[in-house]
């Protein structure tokens, strides 16, 4: 349901450009899942799939980002997580019942560099640093987390999926809107007083809405900079373990190199390392 919200013009007001506000609410049906914030903690297995909401014309892929923030762990020791699978398919609705297409399939101990039909021809994978995963060949390796297990929080991988894959022109004729469901099942191993073997499996799924613009975005006379002044990162974690009643249960900050990627697919700047003095961080001192 959309609203509107305006406000009557003053005496002596020259312009009404600003008494005008829409905003849309959405009344979900009782059967409806509770909705939970995308980088909220909870101190378990945190595992957060995120793409830009918008990707410019001229811009040849869309950034995927897989983050594992929190790979789990307990007061007995730490897990080692390791993707069993992880799929990606792009859809024309976001409802569970509608048709896809799997553009990429990976799980960990199977090399899918030489598999075709696992990943688009043309991906690469950008670690933290920003760099392209290769294999000894020096072809871009396909394969999450170089088919490695995570023994450290806060890993996260970029896949940087071509539009050709897709089959979106450059630019579309119209806004094009797709939908990633991306989904990672995951199993954790603990060795438990040096003997026991403890394993634990969940998955994270969620369901990315990109548009494909037809248009740049709009830009003022001259220089025409765009700016984003209000942005949290990764340094905002907070860890303990799990009997800590009184640890906080905060949002996590995002990659700042997915914030990079972002920036220039949607079209903010014009090349991923253009972020200086374009975007500003407003991380809390106490996490520092």
């Amino acid at each position: 349901m959309a609203f509107e919200a305006r406000a009557a013009a003053v005496p002596g007001e020259a312009s009404t450009d600003d008494n005008l506000a829409f905003f849309e609410t959405v009344f979900e049906p009782a059967s409806a899942r509770p909705a939970r914030g995308l980088y909220q903690q909870s101190n378990g297995v945190d595992v957060i799939w995120d793409a830009p909401s918008r990707v410019s014309p001229g811009r040849g892929y869309v950034p995927v980002q897989l983050f594992v923030a929190a790979k789990g762990g307990s007061i007995l020791g730490s897990d080692r997580l390791e993707h069993a699978r992880a799929r990606i398919t792009m859809k024309d609705r976001p409802e569970d019942s509608a048709p896809g297409t799997l553009i990429y399939d990976d799980e960990i101990g199977v090399d899918i560099s030489g598999l075709g039909n696992r990943h688009p021809s043309g991906l690469e994978i950008v670690d933290e640093m920003g760099t392209v995963r290769r294999l000894t060949s020096g072809t871009p390796d396909p394969n999450l987390f170089g088919d490695a297990a995570l023994t450290s929080n806060g890993r996260h991988d970029i896949l940087r999926i071509p539009r050709t894959a897709l089959g979106i022109a450059d630019p579309p004729a119209t806004d094009t809107t797709v939908f990633f469901d991306s989904q990672l099942d995951w199993r954790t191993k603990r060795r438990l007083l040096w003997v026991f073997n403890v394993t634990r499996s969940g998955s994270a799924r969620r369901v990315l809405r990109v548009t494909f613009g037809a248009q740049d975005l709009p830009r003022l006379t001259g220089e025409g900079h765009y700016y984003d002044t209000h942005y949290h990162t990764i340094a905002e974690w907070f860890f303990d373990n799990p009997i800590n009643i009184l640890a906080p249960r905060k949002a996590y900050g995002g990659p700042l190199q997915m914030v990079m990627e972002s920036a220039w697919a949607m079209g903010l700047i014009d090349d991923p390392n253009q972020v200086a003095g374009r975007v500003i961080t407003t991380d809390h001192s106490c996490f520092y």
